[in-house]
């Protein structure tokens, strides 16, 4: 047979019905993680469940992944715990992706290690790295210079005052007669310290609080305001001295911010350090508050006794700061002055053993985005606080949750000033935060009564926080310290 006949029967055989070969399915890129389940380990006690299930229809429907929810947040449900033994396996060996409060990075840090995320991830269009608050991307994201957590909410410290109350004329009348200034929310901590005065001993009208401030927290309230005066823009180190890992608890900073707390104690309406909340703000028994941006939501609902009436700023500033590597106070100039924002927040973040790294960062990308992000934060009504510029932009989505128009520009506009700040201080974030946190609180809470001396209750600190540190390993603790801060760590001789 001819070569030709060859090649044409060939041919006719391969277009034949039924022996035509299949050509390769086409890959569906919409379910390139299907088959894969990753698990989730909610620790801290963060009620996140519900939420987490909610968001993440979608990102299955597109990509064919499955998570698998374990909330660990405490000891006897078999979660981790921080203690300063540390444990083998804190969060499960088979654990893809970690949430947890910005407080624990440095348990999590530590065991069993994070993973830094790419940065193809971060650059992606879609993701708007450059839309994300400055202090949540270089503070609460960043261990050592790397970015290893996504943020799912932030928080900062703010001052919450009676709106109503500033703007009515006869009490506006009487305060700049004692004055000497219009009444109007503090710039600076004297400021407020004339406002609290104000509001706690005058009438006006018999309808102003008895006490002038109420508190969520003392050892948070003492930070707020100490920040403005310990944390220098020149100087990294707000806790500890970076060389030493001594606290800065006895500085002048701490000492002149417990002062002033103190005469002010007269002023200051109850609070329980281990139950945080504005009870005494809603019940309007106080004029004035200082406490976490989180827990605004409660006094916002529609059905909260001071709903409408409630305004909010940024941590009041300093005319000057102290130089903590100078040892001296720089004048800072009435015009600016030194601020220093106090932030937190909840992460996420892939453990780095993840044999799915690849599906859970494409997850926490998806979830954390600024499309998507923005309806996720809204929706929850509060309890997920704005860490992105379009989040602060979204004021309707707000109002749906039931916020007024007034409050809720408010509260955006302070907690946006907050999260902008380059002078930024996180809450710690080393191993045993909560511990360090516990030590401050309890021990100036005496001082805030007026009943022990602020340098007494200070020394009391810094031994508290130096026995932690001893405790947990002082090079261990320099070096998370440093890594939290960004700073090059010091290897030993």
């Amino acid at each position: 047979m001819r070569p030709l006949h060859v090649l044409l029967i060939l041919a006719f055989l391969w277009g034949a019905p039924g022996c035509q070969r299949q050509a390769p399915p086409i890959p569906d890129a919409r379910q390139r993680f299907a088959g894969i389940e990753l698990s989730v380990v909610i620790a801290d006690d963060l009620d996140l469940e519900r939420w987490l299930q909610g968001e993440r229809g979608e990102w299955s429907a597109e990509t064919g992944g499955q998570l698998r929810m374990e909330p660990r947040g405490n000891a006897a449900a078999g979660g981790a715990v921080d203690s300063a033994a540390g444990e083998d396996d804190p969060i499960g060996a088979d654990a893809d992706i970690v949430i947890y409060r910005s407080t624990s990075t440095g348990r999590f840090v530590a065991r069993p290690g994070l993973a830094e995320i790419p940065d193809a991830v971060l650059d992606a269009a879609p993701y708007d790295r450059k839309g994300l608050a400055r202090a949540v991307d270089d503070v609460l994201m960043s261990w050592a210079r790397r970015r290893v957590a996504f943020p799912l909410s932030a928080a900062c410290e703010l001052v919450y005052y009676r709106r109503d109350l500033l703007a009515d004329e006869a009490v506006r009348e009487r305060f700049e007669a004692a004055y000497g200034r219009p009444l109007e929310p503090p710039r600076t901590w004297s400021d407020f310290d004339q406002l609290a005065e104000f509001f706690a001993k005058s009438a006006a009208g018999g309808h102003e609080p008895a006490k002038g401030i109420a508190l969520s927290d003392p050892g948070r309230a003492l930070l707020a305001r100490a920040a403005a005066y310990g944390k220098h823009p020149d100087n990294f180190s707000f806790y500890f001295d970076v060389q030493s890992m001594e606290p800065l608890a006895t500085e002048p900073p701490f000492e002149q911010a417990l002062e002033e707390w103190a005469r002010l104690g007269s002023f200051l309406a109850p609070s329980d350090p281990a139950e945080p909340s504005l009870v005494a703000f809603e019940q309007g028994r106080a004029a004035l508050a200082v406490a976490s941006s989180s827990l605004a939501a409660g006094l916002l609902r529609a059905d909260s006794p001071v709903h409408g009436k409630v305004g909010f700023v940024r941590l009041p500033g300093s005319d000057r700061a102290y130089d903590h590597g100078k040892r001296r106070w720089d004048e800072r100039g009435a015009a600016s002055g030194n601020h220093a924002s106090v932030v937190e927040g909840i992460l996420a973040s892939v453990v780095r053993t993840s044999k799915h790294a690849d599906a859970a960062f494409d997850f926490l990308a998806f979830l954390t985005n600024a499309e998507r992000s923005s309806s996720g934060i809204t929706a929850s009504a509060g309890r997920l606080g704005p860490y992105r510029r379009n989040q602060f932009a979204s004021v309707p989505a707000w109002l749906a949750a039931g916020w007024s128009p007034a409050d809720t520009d408010s509260y955006l506009d302070a907690v946006r000033a907050s999260l902008a700040d380059r002078n930024a201080v996180a809450i710690l974030r080393i191993g045993g935060s909560d511990e360090y946190a516990r030590a401050l609180a309890t021990r100036v809470q005496a001082a805030f009564r007026g009943e022990r001396p602020a340098a007494d209750a200070l020394q009391g600190v810094a031994d508290a926080w130096g026995s932690i540190t001893a405790e947990r390993g002082a090079s261990a603790q320099q070096r998370q310290y440093r890594e939290s801060l960004g700073l090059p760590i010091i290897e030993p001789r």
